[in-house]
């Protein structure tokens, strides 16, 4: 009986006993191999039993999990189109939703305003007409939500002060990119002769693949569950925001939890579209500059990664000079190396206040 056993479990293990099996394809990467030549072991990273013909070869190879369609690596730019626009008109549906057109005696607070709108480089001053005049005011709430979003959406911006806690990005993923760059200084572009950068952002770009991957579940699938590490950044989002906001809500309506709500709601829209930017090899920013701006990209005047030129404080501004949602502009490709048509159109439709319906 021993002996049958035994040889049962030897024939188990004996090769081609079981010829359909076939070694997942992450394991066929990890497994180490005995080298034919000397005996010694080694890791390797290579599919095929021969090896690569130069060292470079294999160290700019993509790292791709296996087939997987739903995988953000392979969205197209009509996939990322489809998500941003959805962030839009889900802005505007709350907008037109909770908030009144009709004249008000006060209006917001400069203090509401400036926390609301930190970094968007129009003054509380140009922003307060337009907030008080009923034509103009849901374009410009509009605005200001969206600013909250998409300021707090690119890994390379990283929110407004540069913390995990003021991204809609997973605060580890935040906190992983900068242990990057301890003790060398901020990350805030990079690729090419055009800045002197101190990462390898072709490695970042496959760094960003694998761990959206590996995150996908938490963040995508299962998203805003109780282990969701974003959904305290959109308190915070939805803090910032809740005084302006609530200066012109509709009054006649009972709706203030549900008014809350659904902007905390529009909120996480609007971090499930940062994360889905993250997940792609490409780097991105977006283009709030109006037609009539100039073109220099200055330190006083422009923002690389979020061009919205800093006006003059005092000058009044029309509809016409003033771009509520941006469009979304590939700045730099999967190796880190900018792209030349950056200040071309982009994806999605740019809208100007003077457009807002």
């Amino acid at each position: 009986m021993g002996e049958v056993a035994v040889s049962s479990i030897t024939a188990h293990f004996e090769p081609g006993a079981h010829k359909s099996y076939r070694m997942p394809p992450l394991l066929s990467k990890l497994i180490p191999r005995k080298s034919s030549t000397d005996g010694e072991r080694r890791f390797s990273t290579m599919t095929s039993s021969e090896p690569s013909s130069s060292p470079s070869e294999c160290a700019h190879e993509p790292i791709r999990p296996p087939g997987n369609p739903r995988s953000l690596e392979g969205l197209s730019d009509e996939d990322i189109e489809v998500q941003f626009a959805g962030v839009y008109q889900a802005i505007v549906t709350h907008v037109h939703k909770f908030y009144t057109t009709a004249p008000l005696e006060k209006g917001a607070y400069q203090s509401a305003i400036e926390h609301a709108t930190t970094g968007l480089g129009i003054s509380w001053r140009q922003l307060l007409p337009l907030l008080n005049d009923p034509k103009t005011r849901l374009g410009t709430l509009t605005l200001c939500i969206a600013w909250a979003i998409l300021s707090r959406s690119l890994l390379l911006k990283l929110g407004l002060s540069g913390i995990p806690g003021s991204s809609f990005l997973p605060p580890e993923i935040v906190e992983c990119f900068q242990s990057f760059s301890v003790g060398k200084g901020a990350i805030v572009s990079g690729g090419d002769e055009k800045c002197q950068c101190h990462l390898d952002l072709g490695l970042i770009s496959r760094w960003k693949q694998i761990t959206a991957e590996l995150l996908r579940e938490t963040y995508v699938e299962d998203a805003f569950s109780h282990f969701d590490s974003r959904t305290i950044n959109i308190e915070r989002g939805v803090n910032d925001l809740y005084s302006l906001l609530r200066a012109y809500s509709d009054t006649s309506k009972d709706a203030i939890d549900a008014r809350t709500t659904d902007l905390r709601n529009v909120l996480k829209q609007g971090a499930r579209f940062a994360f889905t930017l993250f997940g792609t090899p490409t780097f991105w920013q977006f283009d709030w500059k109006a037609p009539n701006e100039p073109d220099e990209k200055t330190s006083d005047t422009y923002d690389e990664w979020h061009p919205v030129p800093r006006r003059p404080a005092e000058r009044e501004l029309t509809p016409e000079d003033i771009v509520i949602w941006p469009s979304l502009v590939r700045a730099m490709d999967n190796e880190g190396h900018y792209v030349e048509n950056s200040g071309g159109p982009g994806i999605g439709k740019k809208i100007h206040l003077s457009q807002f319906q």
